[in-house]
């Protein structure tokens, strides 16, 4: 098996001599190559006699650890902290403890920034993937083409030792570039959607944090409306929605010894007589299920991490007519809560 990688150095201005500005071809190491194209010396070379498995592999090596992008904040009193010191008096920080935050307006920044984070790559996502497509498109250029007439699949693809040329109705034209380059071509068609699944993730485990970024002011999401909020904003450029990288905020906030009882008490109530009316308002809307007082109460405390007198007095201070016996009730002031 081969293990070396083609890359491609280009000379800076002051170094290319009068009237030469060829780049310099080189076959590395494929451990070196891979370091040199990730950091931006070096650029991936098209022409590749194998394809370069060793890149493809760190690569979703790196992508697949994704409890290098920080702690999980999850607890409650993490997320009333957390709230407190980002939207302090209803304005976005850029700056929480000397830490700088960098804001990610819309789902598609969030990916960027989770491929940067995780590969250290100088290129974008999508230029990068183009790197690797420009080799399998030159390999298939020197290969013999066949036709198909029902879609192959992958296992196909594989087996055949086949890529796409072009896909026409109801037929196929394929290059037959061998077993090895045709399931590199399936690892990287798939390089894009892993990377969004991994930053999918991060949000569900609290590593990428929500915020709302409508209305009069900014507002934390909660941990159970986060995979909601991804499902919506991932898909177009909106910038409905912003989010945060734990690992930008002060990491001792995710140690329980250096969680503050008091200053995070009020958010977290506040927050969670919030998640319960919005809950309310989805169903009111047709959107969301109708909770019953256990149910609401047992949501509560999971979510906010709150014990089920406090959850108790959260539902009973709550305006839910419709899923209440009692009618109306005058809605929760979080600073009246029993401490």
């Amino acid at each position: 098996m081969c293990t070396t990688i083609n890359v491609i150095f280009h000379q800076s201005e002051n170094q290319k001599p009068a009237g030469e500005a060829k780049p310099i071809r080189k076959s590395l190491d494929q451990h070196e190559a891979t370091d040199l194209i990730l950091k931006g010396r070096c650029v991936l070379d098209t022409q590749q006699s194998t394809p370069p498995m060793h890149l493809l592999d760190q690569l979703e090596k790196s992508i697949a650890e994704i409890e290098r992008v920080g702690p999980q904040a999850i607890d409650g009193r993490v997320l009333g902290r957390i709230e407190e010191a980002v939207l302090k008096d209803g304005k976005r920080r850029m700056v929480v403890e000397d830490h700088l935050l960098e804001h990610l307006d819309g789902g598609h920044r969030a990916v960027a920034s989770f491929w940067k984070r995780m590969t250290k790559c100088q290129q974008n996502l999508d230029d990068f993937r183009q790197s690797l497509s420009d080799c399998i498109a030159w390999q298939s250029k020197a290969a013999t083409t066949t036709t198909v007439y029902q879609e192959p699949t992958p296992e196909d693809m594989v087996e055949e030792g086949i890529v796409y040329l072009n896909k026409g109705h109801r037929q196929y034209e394929c290059s037959i570039v061998g077993q090895d380059w045709a399931r590199f071509s399936l690892r990287v068609g798939e390089l894009k959607e892993f990377v969004i699944e991994q930053t999918r993730r991060c949000l569900a485990d609290g590593r990428l944090i929500a915020f709302q970024n409508t209305g009069r002011s900014p507002l934390l999401y909660q941990p159970d409306m986060w995979r909601n909020v991804w499902s919506f904003d991932i898909s177009s450029y909106t910038r409905q929605y912003f989010y945060i990288f734990s690992a930008d905020l002060p990491q001792s906030w995710f140690q329980k010894s250096h969680l503050p009882h008091n200053s995070a008490s009020k958010p977290v109530f506040k927050n969670a007589a919030d998640h319960l009316l919005e809950l309310y308002e989805r169903y009111e809307a047709g959107n969301g299920k109708r909770y019953k007082r256990d149910e609401a109460i047992e949501n509560l405390k999971a979510q906010f991490n709150i014990s089920k007198n406090k959850a108790s007095d959260i539902w009973k201070n709550s305006d839910l007519p419709k899923w209440k016996k009692g009618g109306r009730v005058s809605s929760m002031n979080p600073q009246n809560t029993t401490q």
